[in-house]
């Protein structure tokens, strides 16, 4: 009551001494200036894809995506995003096969205060099963703004991988030997942030005394020379791709976000027989016979080996006799890929089609609201043709999901929505079908892949299935 009392008084006797300083008797408006708006101070968000088995997504504020995090595919992060300080309903939708979308993460009004710096990482599966801890999650980290002390690096590391058991984490010099850990993790803990003088460091996830497979190192890797000034997130994630380890690293360095895999990592090769007048062949890479890909009959789809990055000669010989090659080329791999080499063409001199390697790139990350299909033409004599992909089997009136398609080319993995579908295969322009798979009950979090060969009796006909297919 006092400060409003105060407040009037001076003003009333400022409109006193204005009215008796006056010639006149007009009244004049007193103007009380509005007070100042506060200026809103900024806070910094940066968000991470770090769920194995979902799909792109957009993350929104309100309804609206935010600008630059539209379309997020798995492992990759943004930098810090700029936003006036504030509160502001988050979430996350998944982009469908057919581009629509569906809710998959409600983080409510998040408040954002001004000079703290958000991390904000989608983390678990979407696939549904009976453990309920490793469900789909966002973990949001926090930290004050402040700047890296000199000749420093800070990091700040987070356990994100489901799949993965507790570790612990080993930050070492490159050729050290293991110490104290820094920290012992489990799904879902995160380190504080840790400063330490630039240089090069060796990570080590090592499982702890009194664990299943305690001692084991479950990844290894020397990271790069890092700058003093470098401030990173590190996340372990689950690894999709060649499984060296169960994990692979995301490192965000505030501008955009890298990944670092396992040092032991190497690159993984099958091979797919599709050559229907070879008999079975053995494989030798620089001269050397590969047991497990080795004695394949035709239709057959060896397991993968691995094969350290680098270039190789590699021989399909007779299994009956290694003295007789069939197919023989270099093949360059590389590190964390895995490849399906198909054994191609025919023995046949009135065919073009010679014996040779037609060699594919395997992308194999199962995504929970997708099937994955690949199908791969390898039949040597029936000229280029149309593919039809459709829910009812009937194509009189339908475009062919693939027109055109040559001997040895692939459609890639395609993304279609789960359910029931059925693959017809016809000469370029025609509607005489060549190959016809039946109704295939095609699921969420599958990759399939089809080889078109020259196999009549094969069921289905004139096809060989691999991945999820027989799995």
């Amino acid at each position: 009551m006092n400060r409003i009392i105060k407040s009037i008084v001076p003003m009333a006797m400022a409109a006193v001494i204005m009215g008796c300083g006056s010639d006149n008797d007009d009244v004049r408006d007193i103007v009380v200036p509005e007070p100042p708006v506060p200026e809103l101070g900024t806070s910094y968000v940066r968000v991470i894809h770090g769920s194995a088995d979902a799909p792109l997504v957009n993350i929104k504020a309100g309804d609206d995506i935010i600008e630059g995090l539209g379309g997020v595919d798995y492992g990759v992060g943004s930098g810090f995003l700029e936003l006036p300080e504030g509160t502001y309903p988050l979430s996350v939708e998944g982009i469908l096969p057919d581009d629509s979308t569906i809710p998959v993460l409600d983080l409510g009004d998040v408040a954002l205060s001004p000079d703290v710096e958000y991390t904000v990482i989608a983390h678990g599966y979407v696939m549904e099963d009976d453990d309920t801890s490793n469900d789909l999650a966002a973990a949001v980290i926090t930290n004050d703004k402040t700047d890296v002390g000199e000749g420093n690096i800070r990091v700040q590391v987070l356990h994100a991988a489901p799949n993965a058991p507790t570790v612990d984490l080993h930050v070492t010099g490159a050729t050290d030997e293991l110490t104290t850990a820094l920290a012992t993790l489990a799904y879902g803990d995160a380190t504080d942030q840790v400063e330490v003088p630039a240089g090069v460091y060796r990570v080590r996830l090592v499982i702890p005394a009194g664990m299943a497979g305690e001692g084991t190192v479950a990844y290894d890797v020397v990271l790069p020379d890092l700058a003093a000034g470098a401030d990173l997130f590190v996340a372990a994630v689950p690894n999709t791709e060649v499984m060296t380890s169960p994990v692979k690293l995301l490192v965000n360095d505030g501008m955009g976000t890298s990944t670092i895999y396992d040092d032991r990592t190497t690159a993984q090769v099958r091979v797919i027989h599709a050559a229907a007048d070879v008999p079975n062949v053995d494989i030798f890479v620089d001269d050397t016979k590969v047991d497990s890909l080795s004695n394949a009959p035709f239709g057959g789809v060896t397991g993968y080996a691995a094969l350290p990055e680098g270039t190789y000669t590699v021989d399909a010989r007779l299994t009956s006799d290694n003295s007789v090659t069939g197919i023989t080329d270099d093949l360059m791999v590389m590190n964390n890929n895995k490849y399906t080499v198909n054994a191609v063409g025919t023995l046949d001199a009135m065919d073009s089609a010679d014996l040779e390697y037609y060699v594919l790139t395997d992308n194999v990350r199962a995504v929970a609201t997708e099937s994955k299909v690949r199908i791969t033409h390898a039949h040597p004599s029936v000229g280029n043709v149309d593919i039809y992909v459709t829910a009812d089997g009937m194509i009189d009136d339908v475009e062919p999901a693939f027109s055109d398609v040559p001997f040895k080319a692939t459609t890639d993995f395609v993304t279609l929505s789960p359910g029931e579908y059925n693959v017809k295969v016809t000469a370029t322009g025609t509607k005489t079908v060549a190959i016809d798979t039946g109704m295939l009950d095609l699921m969420g979090g599958k990759v399939y892949s089809a080889t078109a060969v020259d196999a009549p009796m094969a069921t289905p006909a004139n096809l060989i299935l691999s991945d999820d297919f027989i799995e």
